[in-house]
């Protein structure tokens, strides 16, 4: 199962969702995983990208 997730806000780089994010993806086995951070608009954005099997998410 292929899953995205924002999270997006005014300051939402540099308060470790990456780090945590990518813990939890190698926690969980998760091998096809990436995260990092962008903007939009004036606004902070972490965008992570995850497949796995449904058993793992």
């Amino acid at each position: 199962m292929k899953q995205k997730i924002v999270i997006a806000g005014p300051k939402v780089h540099g308060v470790g969702y990456r780090p945590f994010l990518i813990a939890l993806a190698d926690e969980f086995e998760i091998g096809k995983f990436s995260v990092h951070n962008s903007e939009d608009d004036g606004k902070q954005i972490v965008i992570a990208k995850a497949d796995a099997e449904d058993a793992q998410a």
